[in-house]
């Protein structure tokens, strides 16, 4: 019997794949998978999770985006409809709900703002009053910035944009998606930044 402290179910089946960088294969992990038969014929896939995150998606706050090699920068924020931006007046006022749900060994969350519940869609990242929000959850692997929670949906993770990135501050908030590694520039990762002001 093996002790479940983080559990990436396979077999799922997720939209949109061409556009999203998928999860690194176990031989890039540097902590390495365990395979566990749970007894009834099928394998469960065991990731260590990273130690506890010093911003965790939880209350109210902003989502920055933060590039995913080097020294991590921060390269700007979402807007409430979940586009990215460099113009700071412009980063939106999110509500993380995180919850355990029964039967989960790891949180998960959901995510709004004041133009709605926030969603992946044909591998957008948005947030409008079209639809119900994704699940979302922490990044499983040890690839993503030490020390800080980093969003994931399914096995993806690492967002751009089709025009540049980041963006320039005389852009208008661009859409941004889970990458599929031809987009210019510097991809990033959407991390949370908790704010003390509760009000949206």
């Amino acid at each position: 019997m093996v002790s479940l402290k983080s559990v990436f179910l396979v077999g799922t089946t997720f939209a949109s794949t061409a556009f999203a960088a998928p999860a690194p294969s176990p031989q890039e992990i540097s902590t390495g998978p365990i395979t566990s038969d749970p007894g009834d014929g099928s394998s469960v896939i065991i990731f260590p999770l990273p130690n506890k995150p010093n911003a965790p998606f939880n209350g109210t706050g902003q989502i920055r985006t933060r590039w995913y090699k080097g020294n991590y920068a921060d390269l700007g924020c979402l807007t409430k409809e979940g586009r990215w931006t460099v113009d700071e007046s412009l980063c939106g006022v999110f509500k993380a709900d995180r919850r355990r749900p029964a039967g989960y060994e790891i949180d998960i969350w959901y995510l709004k703002s004041k133009a709605g519940n926030c969603r992946i869609y044909a591998a957008n990242f948005l947030c409008d009053n079209g639809g119900k929000g994704t699940e979302f959850g922490p990044w499983l692997w040890p690839t993503a910035i030490p020390g800080t929670e980093v969003l994931r949906w399914g096995q993806y993770g690492l967002m751009a944009n089709w025009v540049r990135n980041p963006p320039l501050k005389t852009d208008a908030p661009l859409d941004i998606h889970l990458v599929g590694y031809n987009e210019p520039g510097q991809y990033v990762w959407l991390t949370w930044s908790p704010l003390k002001d509760k009000s949206w």
